[in-house]
């Protein structure tokens, strides 16, 4: 992945995906001596330009169901940032240009999900395809390498906050589906867990979950 986007965790296992938050990240202290300190991003909600609202479902190892809204957003050198006042759900479907790739190719970015909490935990989830896109349409991992994200738990417990983080570049699949309209979904399978690693039933540790927003200006 080329780009770098917003996580819940400096891990060293998240390090392999871009971190970069697109608002005030707060440091949580880690509730676990020598574990890294977690950062938990503060979406502040845009006026500029559209918002995408919508559903979270999550099996697994996390159980949570939950709404959330977001900024529709693109990409700016690389970080993601809110898109432009005027902007539109149609524009935002289409995704947005990466002058850098030669030739000249498109990228998307799905909602930068944080739920609200449940059960004193929260989910946040965030999807990109670095390039590839081609529009509205239907897109896999499998198919389109370049569509990857990362998923994190916080819970609140009697030590403070922990954090469960998850990537779909451990024996996951991700699928992408965006409409003319803007609205979309995202179905994530099998997203294994950066701390425990292993298939499922043999010691290892992971998520599904179905999320579908609208969009509207």
């Amino acid at each position: 992945m080329n780009r770098q986007k917003a996580t819940w965790g400096l891990t060293a296992a998240v390090a392999l995906i871009g971190t970069s938050c697109i608002s005030a990240c707060s440091p949580v202290p880690s509730p676990i001596p020598g574990r890294p300190t977690v950062t938990v991003p503060t979406l502040s909600p845009s006026q500029s330009g559209p918002r995408l609202t919508g559903t979270i479902s999550v099996t697994g190892a996390v159980h949570l169901t939950s709404t959330f809204s977001a900024s529709a957003a693109l990409e700016v050198a690389g970080t993601q940032t809110p898109a432009p006042v005027g902007s539109t759900c149609a524009e935002y479907a289409n995704g947005f240009d990466q002058p850098g790739q030669d030739p000249v190719g498109k990228g998307f970015d799905a909602p930068e999900v944080l739920s609200a909490k449940v059960n004193r935990q929260t989910m946040y989830v965030s999807v990109s395809m670095a390039k590839g896109y081609a529009g509205p349409g239907t897109y896999d991992s499998r198919r389109n390498s370049s569509l990857s994200g990362y998923a994190a738990q916080n819970l609140d417990n009697a030590f403070g906050v922990s954090t469960t983080s998850f990537t779909s570049s451990i024996h996951g699949l991700t699928t992408l589906t965006v409409n003319q309209d803007g609205s979309g979904s995202l179905e994530l399978t099998d997203w294994g867990s950066t701390e425990v690693h292993g298939a499922v039933g043999a010691g290892g540790v992971s998520i599904s979950a179905s999320i579908t927003w609208v969009c509207q200006k």
